[in-house]
């Protein structure tokens, strides 16, 4: 939960919500944490991890033990099934996205099978390639390598796939490459675009 906060997020910021959802699995994690430690978690001041500490207790998800030097948390079963609950409801969000972005990517990928496109390279080996993997994999477009500019990736699997150097593309002969880095896709193209004299075609999701 907590990684999703420590990003600099421009579309998915944190809701109150999410916020009781992570301030709750650090408590039933550590219940030494401190309220500095889950205003970092959170992402919010101290004091407003102590308006919600004042919540969960009043609405007995929580109990506290000790002083201010010495606080100690104990998640209640009444505390730990709101915790699940919201962490259903934060996987049942997700997963509907998810959904929706491999929807999009399906669209664009049976564009590229109207054209004749049967076998695809898949360029940048992060979030974006693993949806397109599954997207290809439901329409019947064949992944047949993955490749990636940074040298730490190369060599490493990659859902069945070894990561290889983009010099390889010619040797693995794809129909097309797919530019499946969200970031940077001029610069790669560019980087690549020699490869189209050659009969592969370069596409961007």
């Amino acid at each position: 939960m907590t990684q999703l906060i420590a990003h600099n997020l421009r579309f998915l910021h944190p809701t109150s919500l999410f916020r009781e959802l992570v301030l709750l699995d650090e408590i039933a994690a550590n219940h030494r944490v401190t309220q500095s430690a889950l205003a970092s978690r959170a992402g919010i001041v101290p004091a407003m991890v102590n308006n919600y500490i004042k919540t969960f207790i009043k609405k007995g998800y929580i109990s506290v033990q000790g002083n201010n030097r010495d606080m100690r948390y104990t998640i209640t079963n009444a505390g730990e099934a709101h915790r699940f609950s919201l962490l259903l409801s934060y996987f049942r969000e997700t997963v509907g996205l998810y959904k929706n972005v491999k929807e999009e990517i399906q669209t664009k990928l049976n564009e590229f099978l109207a054209e004749g496109i049967r076998s695809i390279v898949l360029y940048g080996a992060a979030e974006t390639a693993e949806i397109t993997l599954n997207a290809a994999d439901c329409i019947g477009l064949k992944v047949i390598g993955v490749v990636d500019g940074n040298v730490n990736k190369q060599g490493r699997e990659f859902f069945g796939n070894i990561i290889e150097a983009p010099s390889k593309i010619e040797e693995i002969m794809p129909d097309a490459v797919v530019i499946s880095s969200s970031g940077h896709q001029e610069e790669i193209y560019r980087q690549i675009k020699q490869y189209e004299s050659r009969g592969i075609k370069i596409r961007k999701l």
